[in-house]
């Protein structure tokens, strides 16, 4: 201890004693040196001796030191609050004191290359260097908390870099050599094509400068985090800048930031995850595009391709070749072998992908997709899937970029050929929001068609299965053409008319055609049904088109007959929907046709009133508003009719004529509960208005014959022709059928004629007179008719036309002639 202080207290000594001789002489060295020495002024506030500052190196302390630029007004090439110089003690004592090392602190560098080339750093005059070493011979720059700016002008390259604590070693000869342990970050990186802002650095960089060309490396440290060596040329004489590069296991996300800035953002708004190792070279220059060309590798990548939905699980080997950093565009992405497994879905490719924004991609896809995973997240607001896998191998090409941002209205810009099974798909759709279930199937596809194989499901309660084709699909904007023969269980149309709230009953529903389907189908449905309507073994073409949905035709058994169908369902406008058709009737329970057909819209005569079977051709028109309430008004109906072993039940005009008869003649004809054999007529409805033509009802009560008009607003206009043989003899008890009726005494009965009109609930009868007179002149005209054809019977019986034929000349013709 006592020598160590015995030592110390001598060095203290020694450095006074060498302070006090040389101080002076150092500092008049240093200026007269730096005068010398040095193409350009130099300002400095103070300059100082210090023997123990760099010990055991001598060293002068250079406060708020200035190096002037090219030019006087130009930014100053070296602006530094302190410089220290140091230099060996020997030397100094030698009188040949040589400054070797250069301390920089809290300064500025700035390097600056002119338009005409000239640079700013050649600021000592080798030509005048004396036979001595000198003054400088530096060989080592220490930066502590140095700014460094490179400007290059004519290739607009700039450079702005902070040094923590750097060790530059440099000959600054004629060859300029520099290596330099550096510990900084590099501000910013602005070229034509490339601009990178604030990244760590940490390594050897080491630079020759010859008089054509600069020679670089980093090696030995790290660019970020990133494990990275870099090595370089750039020609002077055409500025053209070639560095190639090598990263192991670097992180994808750190890797994002040495890209360009702009680029940059894109990529780093994608949050990229994975460990990358890429080995490539990069082109620069004025004369061509900066250019890239790389092997990759990528383990474990991640991407968030939308902002829903994130790509995990990727693994890559491949090169990218970008052609020209100014578009993303040139960026062509050749894929040796990709694979990614996330969750339930697993892919393989291969291909190319060309531009970062667009994704114009040519691959090779094989795997399978867990689908809910998938669309949930790219399609939120157009799909809803609840389960699915999909095992693909497949053709694709297009642009993916618009796809991911556009969904799926972009379908338009892929193009795609290979095979597909779907295996347990449930999903909605925006278009189709009923839910569509347990989908399984294969199917074959390219840019033109899918082909459908054996494509089975569920869409609320109908089971189907599906096979045929859907046609340009990707032709557009959500457009689906299907043709194909469809089998399917059963159809409850209320299922498909409302949503999920309400009841089989509600009729608070919006029917609708959707606008993207449009679909030729050969059908097979085991049962139907509409409200009260329910048809079995249901088969026929349908077809969709405009929102237009056409039966051409469809028949099936309903109401213990048969039926079929032609006619159209028109939804293209916005607040209705409008009906034609011809339907066919054979054979059908008329009581359960009226009661399944809802009475057909009308009120007066309904499914309790009638019974009997019906044979019909009925043509309609008619139509309705969303919620299928028909706007009556425009109703039409021409429908011809016969029905054989019928009834007619408590029917209102009936029983209202029953009670007319009934106080009026006081005879008790039943007529609430009409039985016939067969009644055929021709029924139109118009106008809100049904036209019902003169029939004949011949029952077990009497021979009725009713023409009229039944309007929907219950107003009625009835003609009924009644005989029967307890009027005949009312009408002579009362005395009234000279008057009123018509008697038929052979026949011991009378016609009577009577008009009801008024309404249903108020009926009012009268005697029609004309009416009367009608039948009278009818009758005696059959009755003329009747006794011509007896006579002309008993005529031809006495003539007996078997006798032998005569000669034309000699035959003698008679002719009889009645009076009618």
């Amino acid at each position: 201890m006592i020598w160590f202080s015995v030592c110390l207290l001598f060095l203290l000594i020694f450095g006074a004693g060498i302070t006090y001789l040389y101080a002076d002489k150092v500092e008049g060295i240093i200026v007269q040196q730096l005068n010398q020495k040095l193409t350009r002024p130099v300002a400095i506030k103070d300059i100082e001796f210090s023997f123990f500052r760099k010990f055991p190196k001598a060293s002068v302390v250079i406060t708020e030191i200035t190096v002037q630029g090219l030019k006087k007004e130009d930014q100053a090439f070296i602006d530094a609050k302190k410089i220290l110089l140091s230099f060996d003690m020997i030397s100094l004592i030698k009188d040949e004191m040589v400054i070797n090392e250069i301390t920089a602190e809290d300064a500025t560098i700035h390097i600056k290359i002119n338009k005409s080339g000239k640079v700013n750093y050649e600021i000592f005059k080798y030509h005048h260097v004396p036979s001595s070493k000198g003054i400088l011979n530096i060989q080592e720059v220490n930066l502590v908390n140095t700014k460094i700016v490179y400007h290059d002008i004519k290739p607009k390259i700039k450079i702005k870099a902070h040094s923590f604590n750097s060790r530059v070693h440099l000959n600054l000869s004629e060859q300029k050599i520099l290596t330099c342990k550096w510990d900084g970050v590099l501000n910013k990186l602005d070229s034509r094509e490339y601009h990178v802002e604030n990244i760590p650095l940490r390594g050897l960089i080491e630079v020759n400068i010859s008089q054509n060309e600069v020679l670089y490396s980093f090696t030995k440290g790290k660019i970020i985090s990133l494990l990275a060596s870099v090595e370089g040329k750039y020609s002077k004489k055409d500025q053209l800048n070639r560095l190639k590069f090598k990263l192991t296991n670097g992180d994808l996300n750190q890797l994002a930031l040495l890209l360009d800035k702009d680029m940059q953002k894109k990529i780093i708004d994608r949050h990229p995850e994975g460990k990358l190792s890429a080995s490539g070279v990069i082109t620069s220059g004025p004369q061509v595009k900066s250019s890239l060309l790389c092997e990759l590798e990528l383990d474990n990548g991640a991407i968030q391709a939308s902002d829903h939905f994130k790509i995990k699980g990727v693994g890559f080997s491949g090169s990218l070749n970008w052609k020209d950093f100014t578009k993303t565009s040139k960026a062509i992405l050749t894929i040796k072998q990709a694979s990614l497994s996330n969750g339930g879905s697993t892919l393989l490719a291969q291909g190319t992908i060309q531009g970062f924004n667009r994704l114009n991609s040519k691959l090779h896809l094989e795997g399978t997709l867990d689908i809910p995973s998938l669309v949930n997240q790219l399609y939120e607001k157009e799909f809803q899937v609840h389960s699915g896998q999909m095992l693909f191998n497949t053709m694709i090409s297009g642009e993916f970029g618009s796809l991911i941002k556009g969904g799926s209205s972009h379908l338009k810009h892929i193009k795609s050929k290979g095979k597909i099974e779907l295996k347990n798909l449930s999903f909605r759709s925006k278009e189709i929001s009923d839910p569509i279930s347990n989908v399984n199937g294969h199917l074959t596809f390219d840019n033109k068609r899918i082909k459908l194989e054996t494509f089975t499901g569920q869409i609320n309660s109908t089971k189907f299965e599906l096979n045929g084709y859907l046609d340009h699909y990707l032709k557009k904007q959500s457009d689906f053409r299907i043709n194909a023969k469809i089998k399917a269980n059963q159809l409850i149309l209320e299922e498909f008319l409302g949503d999920d709230k309400q009841k089989k009953d509600d009729v608070l529903y919006h029917f609708n055609l959707p606008k993207n389907l449009h679909m030729n189908l050969s059908v097979l449905l085991d049962t139907f049904s509409f409200r009260q309507f329910i048809a079995t073994d249901l088969e026929g073409k349908v077809s969709l088109n405009d929102q237009t949905l056409t039966f051409n035709p469809l028949s099936f058994h309903s109401c213990d007959g048969e039926m079929s169908v032609k006619g159209i369902v028109d939804a293209k406008e916005e607040h209705k929907v409008k009906y034609r058709g011809l339907i066919s009737l054979k054979n059908m329970d008329l009581k359960k046709s009226f009661f399944e057909m809802e009475n057909f819209g009308q009120s007066f005569l309904l499914d309790r009133h009638v019974s009997g079977k019906i044979k019909s051709k009925v043509f309609f028109k008619s139509e309705s508003d969303k919620q299928l309430n028909m706007d009556l008004s425009q109703l039409l109906v021409d429908a011809d009719f016969d029905i054989t072993e019928g009834s007619l039940v408590q029917f209102e005009p009936m029983m209202e004529l029953q009670e007319f008869l009934k106080k009026e003649f006081n005879i008790n004809i039943k007529l609430n509960n009409l039985q016939f054999k067969t009644l055929k007529n021709n029924i139109s409805i118009k106008n809100q208005t049904v036209q019902i033509p003169e029939m004949k009802i011949a029952s077990n009560a009497l021979n009725l014959k009713v023409s009229g008009a039944h309007a929907f607003d219950q107003k009625i206009n009835y003609l009924f022709k009644i005989k029967n043989k307890d009027l005949f003899k009312a009408s002579k008890q009362n005395s009234i059928d000279l008057t009123h009726g018509i008697i038929d005494e052979m026949n011991k009965s009378s016609t009577l004629p009577l008009l009801m009109t008024g309404t249903v609930d108020e009926p009012k009868f009268t005697y029609d007179l004309k009416t009367k007179k009608e039948i009278i002149k009818n009758n005696l005209a059959q009755e003329g008719k009747a006794i011509k054809e007896l006579v002309e019977k008993e005529i031809n019986e006495i003539f007996d036309h078997k006798e032998p034929a005569v000669s034309e000349k000699n035959h003698t013709k008679f002719k009889v002639v009645w009076d009618e």
